[in-house]
């Protein structure tokens, strides 16, 4: 009988130790190194099941916390309108358009973005326990409507340009 408690033992500690020193998933592993500074791993390694996300940050500000979660926050969006307007100038140039020249085009859809973008961010995590004050905010857009946007954007910008939208969406396997 104690041999078999003994094994199960021995068994459940050498899983455990695998599972954490395992290349292939870190599942123990709960902090990462930032600026020196031990962080919670999502700071590092932001994810969320079912959205984009990103992670901002804003130093400490004279102004308040109130002010810093806000710069925390618009600092974001404006990540988040990035990671769009990134996707959809690489859906245009995998179809062989380049974005490139569109470029006032794409100040305009950044500010439209802008606008509506903010109704569908999500905050997520915060932490403000660093030792220089520094606020980290992590934000999640499900994957849907940024795929929504992701189209948008492109509808935008192909909407100067008639050749290149029939040629965009002629052969949609985007």
């Amino acid at each position: 009988m104690n041999k078999i408690f003994l094994f199960i033992g021995l068994t459940v500690v050498l899983l455990t130790f695998s599972a954490c020193f395992s290349p292939a998933e870190p599942t123990c592993r709960k902090e990462c190194k930032k600026d020196g500074e031990n962080l919670p791993l999502w700071i590092c390694s932001p994810k969320a099941s079912g959205k984009i996300v990103v992670v901002s940050s804003s130093k400490k500000s004279p102004a308040g916390s109130g002010f810093q979660r806000a710069m925390a926050s618009a600092n974001s969006v404006a990540m988040i309108i990035d990671k769009i307007v990134n996707r959809a100038r690489k859906k245009l140039m995998k179809a062989g358009i380049e974005p490139g020249e569109m470029k006032e085009s794409l100040v305009s859809g950044k500010k439209f973005l802008a606008e509506v973008v903010r109704d569908h961010i999500k905050h997520l995590k915060v932490w403000d326990k660093t030792k220089d004050g520094t606020l980290y905010l992590m934000v999640g857009i499900p994957h849907k409507v940024f795929n929504t946007y992701v189209e948008d954007v492109i509808k935008r910008l192909l909407s100067f340009n008639k050749s290149d939208y029939d040629k965009y969406y002629k052969n949609k396997k985007h």
